[in-house]
């Protein structure tokens, strides 16, 4: 966000001094500077209408800000949940180069909203969850659960996708360490992405 609005002020700002350039050099009286900015603003208006949704896509709002079914599951079965996906960014990435294309076809990642990936689950004010996908974290916690730029971390090869054949391999471990930070471990079936772990 930031580097977007600088951006777009960098943009104005070029903008209007090839402006007054051009309006000192044609005269004042002249419309066509004005004519010329507005053009470039058409222009990038209407290129990034065509290019943009390849690299962000646009989605109904009342449909995508609704919470997945699964928030809704997850909070009947107890009053203070917390949810773990473990590898979501391996699913995420899968789904990313496979089905969805890039962002060619959106579908899929209302797939991927089942699984309550960081900060998904949280963000709806329904699950929290130990991991996240950015803020700040002691280097102790990013060290157990990871974050978004730290994925090499204690629980990463406790609990995993094995995508060939669609299921979850839990570990004993990952039992014990989802034990020590409260609740109970267990596998919840999502259909067709095979079983978040849920604490």
């Amino acid at each position: 966000m930031v580097v977007d609005l600088g951006l777009v002020l960098l943009g104005a700002v070029g903008l209007t001094r090839i402006g007054e350039e051009l309006k000192a050099r044609w005269g004042g009286a002249s419309r066509l500077p004005r004519l010329i900015q507005i053009g470039a603003c058409v222009v990038t208006a209407l290129d990034l209408l065509y290019h943009q949704p390849r690299q962000n896509a646009f989605v109904k709002a009342s449909d995508w800000l609704a919470p997945p079914r699964t928030a809704g599951i997850v909070r009947a079965d107890s009053p203070a949940p917390r949810t773990f996906t473990p590898h979501h960014r391996d699913i995420h990435r899968r789904t990313h180069v496979g089905p969805a294309q890039g962002w060619t076809d959106v579908e899929p990642y209302y797939k991927l909203r089942d699984l309550l990936e960081p900060d998904t689950g949280a963000g709806y004010g329904t699950c929290p969850r130990p991991t996240a996908t950015s803020g700040w974290r002691p280097r102790w916690y990013v060290s157990i659960w990871s974050y978004h730029y730290f994925e090499n971390s204690l629980i990463h090869d406790r609990a995993y996708q094995e995508f060939g054949t669609e299921s979850l391999v839990v570990r004993p471990p990952f039992v014990t360490l989802m034990r020590t930070f409260g609740g109970h471990a267990r596998d919840r079936p999502v259909p067709g992405q095979g079983s978040p772990a849920e604490s």
